[in-house]
């Protein structure tokens, strides 16, 4: 049985960069395309929610591997694909995906969010609650008064380097924020990873919680 392969954090592999990797008396060569080439070639096979993840992290990064990533620059690339199918998996993608979204985990529910048929929501949208303070939920769907919000779990089990604050206290603010955004007559929905990875579940939430569901049969990306 090979060794576990040690995993190798921020390095880009490309052509110019080759590298091998040894794992006792193995020695495996690694070569890695540029990834705009990445992009072309094999970015259409992923899922419609793994293609929104990657194409908004770019995007958020704006300067990222060489490119300034711009929705322009993702559809340059989409039209040098050689066939309709790929081009236009790409160009939805690109059309899609947005800047707003501050994690995998909002970039991924959202893009499911779409697949599975709901309506978009707006994204970080900021209000103020009855006691003064500033609410900014992940996801607003305006006309139905409703907020959802994706709970990571690094917001609680690595709190006191995010926010100072132990895991109890800031469970305790989130019930409280909760309450405030409820008592405004607004409906509130939450989910984690475990929910996003079934969707099933995670449209049963949404279709509790009242989202409006204009294709319950899901939109083809």
């Amino acid at each position: 049985m090979l060794p576990k392969p040690p995993l190798i954090r921020g390095q880009l592999l490309t052509p110019n960069a080759p590298r091998s990797l040894t794992f006792g008396s193995w020695e495996f060569p690694l070569l890695a395309e540029p990834l705009d080439i990445a992009l072309t070639r094999s970015f259409h096979e992923l899922s419609f929610e793994d293609r929104v993840v990657a194409f908004e992290y770019l995007l958020r990064r704006g300067q990222a591997h060489g490119h300034h990533w711009t929705h322009q620059k993702l559809e340059e690339l989409a039209l040098s694909l050689p066939d309709n199918r790929r081009r236009s998996r790409i160009q939805i993608t690109a059309k899609f995906s947005r800047t707003e979204s501050e994690s995998v985990g909002e970039s991924m529910s959202r893009a499911l969010m779409y697949r599975l048929g709901f309506e978009e929501p707006e994204l970080q949208q900021s209000f103020q609650l009855p006691n003064g303070r500033i609410a900014r939920p992940d996801y607003l769907w305006r006309n139905a008064q409703i907020v959802g919000e994706f709970d990571g779990a690094q917001k609680y089990t690595r709190s006191k380097t995010i926010s100072g604050k132990d895991a109890g206290q800031v469970v305790y603010e989130e019930k409280q924020r909760e309450d405030s955004i409820r008592s405004m007559g607004l409906g509130m929905c939450r989910w984690g990873w475990n929910e996003l990875m079934n969707p099933s579940t995670f449209a049963s939430i949404l279709v509790a919680a009242g989202v409006p569901r204009p294709f319950p049969r899901g939109r083809n990306v």
